[in-house]
C-alpha cells in the first residue's frame, strides 16, 4: 500500500502491480484503500487477472476487485524460436465479457482517457493513440532498455516516476523471464515496452496474407524462370530473385511492416531445385 501512496505522490500517471492476488491476505483492505485514495488523485491501478480454459481468475479479495482495473497478462510466443513478439490486446471469456490487456489499460490511464480502448478498421485506438492491430494482436516493437527503480527506495526515484506509467512486478532471478529478440527480458520489462511501442504508436504492422503468398510466388517462380533461361552451372545465380524479395522485406520491417520471409525462403528453394536436378532438367 504504502507503494502505491508513494508512486503517486511521485507524479506516476498510472500504475500496473504485475503481481498476482489471487489469494486473499490480511494486507488487502489496506491495499484496496491506497487504491481508492490514488484514483481520488486522478491515477488508476490495474492489476493482472489469469485466464485459464476461457474462466478469469481474478484477485481473490472483493475491496480490491471493487476498485482496481483487471487486464490481461499474456503474450504469445514465435513458434519457430520460441521469443515473444505479440500480446493480445483483448480476451473474451466463455460468457463473451472483454478483458483488455493489462498494458492497453495503463496507456488508457496514462492518457486519462475516459472512453473505453476500441479496434476501429483493423487499428487498436487508445486514448489518442492508433497501432495496427491483426486479430487482436499487436506486435511489439523491439524491448528496449527502460527505467528501472527499487520500489522499497523512492528516495532514489528522482524523476524517473514523474509523468511516467510506473509497473511493479519481478526482476531478477530466473522468475517470469522470457526469451524476446533483443535478449532475456522479465515480463514486466515486456509489459512496458508493450506500454511504450503504443504510447509511441510504433506497433508493427502485419501485411495481409495474399501479400505474404504473392511474394512467395514471385521468389520462387522468379528463381525458376530465371534458372530455365540461364546455363546450368549458372543457375545459382537464380537466387538473385528471392535476395532482392527478401530485401524488400527487410526494408519493410525497418519501416514497421512485417513481410513473411521464411515462405520467400522455402520457395526460393523449391525453384531452385527444380532447376537443378538432373533429373528433372536433363
Amino acid at each position: 500500500p504504502m507503494v502505491i501512496t508513494k508512486l503517486v505522490a511521485a507524479g506516476a500517471t498510472a500504475i500496473f502491480i504485475d503481481l498476482a492476488l489471487t489469494a486473499e491476505s490480511d494486507h488487502d483492505e489496506d491495499i484496496a484503500r491506497a487504491i481508492e485514495e490514488a484514483k481520488a488523485a486522478g491515477v488508476e491501478v490495474v492489476l493482472p487477472i489469469r485466464f485459464r480454459g476461457g474462466e478469469v481468475y481474478p484477485p481473490g479479495s472483493q475491496a480490491i476487485r471493487d476498485v482496481a482495473d483487471l487486464g490481461v497478462v499474456e503474450f504469445h510466443n514465435d513458434l519457430r524460436y520460441g521469443w515473444v513478439r505479440r500480446a493480445p490486446v483483448r480476451k473474451l471469456t466463455l460468457s463473451g465479457e472483454a478483458y483488455w490487456h493489462a498494458a492497453v489499460l495503463s496507456v488508457q490511464n496514462h492518457t486519462h482517457d475516459s472512453r473505453e480502448p476500441r479496434i476501429v478498421a483493423g487499428d487498436l485506438v487508445v486514448g489518442h493513440t492508433r497501432n495496427p492491430a491483426w486479430a487482436d494482436r499487436v506486435y511489439l516493437h523491439p524491448v528496449s532498455e527502460i527505467s528501472i527503480v527499487d520500489y522499497d527506495k523512492p528516495e532514489e526515484w528522482g524523476d524517473q516516476v514523474q509523468h511516467r506509467i510506473a509497473m511493479i512486478g519481478i526482476y531478477g532471478g530466473t522468475e517470469d523471464l522470457h526469451r524476446t529478440p533483443d535478449g532475456s527480458r522479465y515480463g514486466v520489462e515486456i509489459e512496458a515496452a508493450l506500454a511504450e511501442t503504443l504510447i509511441r504508436q510504433r506497433a508493427l504492422q502485419v501485411v495481409v496474407p495474399e501479400a505474404n503468398a504473392l511474394a512467395a510466388l514471385i521468389a520462387g517462380l522468379g528463381t525458376a524462370l530465371l534458372g530455365l533461361v540461364l546455363p546450368f552451372r549458372f543457375r545459382f545465380a537464380s537466387l538473385v530473385i528471392p535476395a532482392a524479395v527478401l530485401g524488400i522485406g527487410v526494408t519493410l520491417a525497418m519501416s514497421g511492416t512485417l513481410l513473411a520471409l521464411s515462405p520467400i525462403v522455402l520457395a526460393a528453394l523449391i525453384g531452385l531445385w527444380c532447376v537443378t536436378v538432373p533429373s528433372i532438367n536433363p
